[in-house]
């Protein structure tokens, strides 16, 4: 298990507070491994850590919008143990987790929010009203209260050991780290840790609290959570689609208060397919709830953006291909120097590319482009080289973009629809019918 558990530390990581390195916990011999074993033993019986180990670094990360974000690393060992226990957090994931839920198991972001465009296409096609809001939660990790956590993990059965151990992490002074320097200790009585490998999971009970009871008011919201990312539909006549809407904020909006969490309504917006639908859910929700939400003609799901059905949301899929080709840039410059450079391609441009295409397709156009960005990092100075020659000599032949997008969609498409009820199947059989005969009219390459 030990073993294990280095393994997925990697060794160029940011250092604690206890400043050991993680290639010199791999090298110790299997005496020091044992006692490193045992020394964790007496943690979990005294269920209390050293005090040298409840010390935390946080770094702080740019954000674009020119905020910080602050990632808070955990001494080396405390990281260690908690991996060591992963199976049995992740055991505890997969007994308590919500349908909802899709930061789990045999669930994805793409997934949930191909689900929910799905079910915007079929209310589109069938002419029947349907909202979302999609919510977001000011400071969330900093703001979650530790008896609100306490309670929930009660409720929720989780832990107990791991519990008192993260909380105690938790609870430890924290300084902040930029460029070589660190600031004067703090001790907090809120928040937990974004870097901690449970903080998922206790982020995972406050946010089930919520849902739940948006659930029992609302048996009709179409409810979607990405740990603190969390989206609600309701669907129906206009009448129904506000007092549903209407309500479902009401209760969001009261749990979140109870729980100690603030609704940032300047990022948490309102989409349908009418704008009079809109400005009619928005005034309604302000009257029973003060809350004034944005109106927006597409809000980002698990980032994919969503346009309520209408049209192709591809605002966000643009931001990432620009940022890709920024970092292509730096690439190719750096690929000069040093061959290892076009790995950014394979590692980190093409996600970021292809993430919103598996979801919402790409044109001809779009995959001419990125299959050009994918042969430019292959870093060939030949001329007239082939660019899939290129690319199936670097990347492999399952690298080309042409292929991954394709099999990307097909991939989880069939996900979505094998987790589909009869009901939803007749629908979207219907309305496919109902869109051929429509595409069939449209002159395109792509069609």
């Amino acid at each position: 298990m030990l073993e294990q558990a280095l393994k997925k530390i990697p060794d160029a990581t940011g250092l604690g507070g206890d400043h050991v390195e993680p290639s010199f916990l791999k090298n110790l011999p299997k005496v020091a491994k044992q006692k490193l074993v045992e020394l964790m033993q007496e943690w979990e019986e005294s269920m209390a850590l050293p005090e040298q180990l409840l010390y935390n670094f946080v770094a702080l990360i740019p954000k674009p919008d020119w905020s910080d974000r602050p990632i808070t690393l955990l001494p080396i060992l405390v990281r260690l143990y908690f991996k060591m226990r992963l199976c049995e957090l992740n055991g505890w994931c997969e007994e308590n987790q919500k349908k909802w839920d899709a930061a789990v198991k045999g669930k994805s972001a793409v997934r949930a929010a191909l689900q929910e465009l799905l079910m915007d296409e079929i209310a589109q096609c069938e002419n029947t009203n349907r909202a979302t809001i999609a919510w977001d939660l000011e400071k969330f990790y900093d703001s979650i209260s530790i008896k609100r956590l306490v309670e929930a993990a009660i409720k929720h059965k989780y832990p107990g050991v791991q519990l008192v151990l993260g909380l105690r992490c938790y609870l430890g002074p924290r300084m902040v780290t930029w460029a070589g320097q660190t600031s004067h200790w703090v001790n907090p009585d809120t928040s937990i840790t974004a870097g901690c490998v449970q903080g998922n999971h206790m982020a995972r009970m406050i946010v089930y609290h919520i849902l739940e009871q948006v659930e029992k008011e609302v048996q009709d919201a179409n409810i979607t959570q990405f740990v603190d990312d969390c989206t609600t539909a309701c669907q129906g006549s206009t009448l129904k689609v506000k007092n549903d809407m209407a309500k479902v904020a009401e209760v969001f909006h009261k749990q979140c208060e109870r729980q100690g969490l603030k609704i940032n309504a300047h990022k948490s917006a309102i989409s349908t397919r009418s704008a009079e639908l809109s400005k009619q859910v928005q005034r309604k929700i302000e009257k029973e709830s003060g809350l004034k939400l944005l109106i927006e003609k597409e809000v980002k799901l698990l980032g994919i953006n969503k346009s309520a059905g209408t049209k192709r949301a591809v605002s966000a899929a643009s931001k990432r291909k620009k940022a890709a080709e920024q970092k292509m840039k730096r690439a190719h410059k750096l690929g000069k120097a040093r061959k290892i450079a076009s790995r950014i391609w394979a590692t980190g441009a093409m996600p970021q590319i292809t993430f919103n295409k598996v979801a919402q397709g790409a044109t001809p156009t779009e995959v001419k482009g990125i299959r050009s960005m994918a042969a430019a990092a292959c870093q060939l100075s030949a001329k007239g080289w082939c660019a899939t020659t290129a690319i199936s000599l670097t990347y492999g032949e399952g690298g080309d973009p042409a292929i991954q997008i394709m099999r990307g969609q097909i991939k989880e498409w069939l996900h979505v629809w094998k987790d589909q009820t009869p009901d939803i199947k007749k629908k979207v059989t219907r309305a496919w019918v109902a869109t051929k005969h429509r595409l069939a009219n449209v002159k395109a390459a792509h069609k």
